[in-house]
C-alpha cells in the first residue's frame, strides 16, 4: 500500500518497480443531494505514457454511488463522535 498526498509522492511512486496504485481525492466540502451526503467512485485504468506522451485512460463502465441515510450536518463538537 502506498499513500499519496501530493504530486511529488505520485512521482516517487511512479519511479518504483511496482507502479500499481489507487488514487482518490478528498473533498473538503461534501457533495450533497437534497441535503444528503453522497460520493461516487469511478474506476480508471491508466496504461503507458512517458515524458513525451500522456498515458491512455480507460473508464470502467461500472462504478459505485454511496448515499447517507440522514441529512448532513457540518462536523462540530456536538456531533463529532455520533454514530450514524
Amino acid at each position: 500500500t502506498f499513500l499519496i498526498q501530493g504530486l511529488r509522492d505520485f512521482e516517487v511512486k511512479l519511479a518504483t518497480k511496482n507502479k500499481a496504485a489507487v488514487v482518490q481525492r478528498y473533498l473538503e466540502k461534501p457533495l450533497l443531494l437534497g441535503g444528503v451526503k453522497f460520493d461516487l467512485r469511478l474506476y480508471v485504468c491508466l496504461i503507458g505514457g512517458s515524458a513525451d506522451r500522456p498515458p491512455q485512460a480507460f473508464l470502467c463502465r461500472e462504478g459505485l454511488a454511496r448515499f447517507c441515510t440522514e441529512t448532513y450536518e457540518e462536523p462540530s463538537a456536538k456531533n463529532m463522535h455520533q454514530c450514524m
